[in-house]
């Protein structure tokens, strides 16, 4: 896995990082009038995603505490034919799965369905993540 490939938009373009960090966002240029030029910031990659959807999932139990930390040193590792052992890709894939954005219907006490949203990532970024890791997704 590739976790420095960039990620492209539908139209094939490279697209900015999505959550940058303070630290990042205090790196970037100043423009004209004088606030971050986010128009400088790096590009989106499979291990950002992944860290992003990492650092935001709600864990169940102590062992996914686990997975995503050794998840996480395999990114920031940097080591790029470092490959995740199944249990932790399968773990990864339900992470990914429940980051991407998309409306549930949910019942209230009283019975009354609402809309809501849920996730951080469209379809087509986490596709492209899942593409990285040699996930291929069944048609229906």
């Amino acid at each position: 896995m590739n976790s420095d490939k960039k990620i492209k938009n539908l139209r094939g373009e490279e697209v900015p990082m999505s959550l940058p960090t303070q630290t990042e966002i205090d790196k970037l240029p100043k423009d004209k009038d004088n606030k971050p030029d986010f128009s400088k910031l790096e590009r989106e990659t499979v291990g950002n995603i992944i860290l992003n959807c990492l650092t935001h999932y709600i864990v169940r139990d102590k062992k996914e505490g686990f997975y995503i930390n050794l998840i996480a040193q395999s990114i920031l590792a940097k080591d790029k034919k470092a490959e995740l052992k199944d249990k932790l890709k399968k773990f990864l894939i339900e992470v990914l799965d429940e980051m991407t954005h998309r409306r549930e219907i949910e019942k209230n006490e009283k019975g009354e369905k609402k809309e809501i949203e849920k996730g951080l990532y469209a379809a087509w970024s986490i596709s492209q993540v899942k593409q990285e890791l040699g996930i291929k997704e069944e048609e229906e």
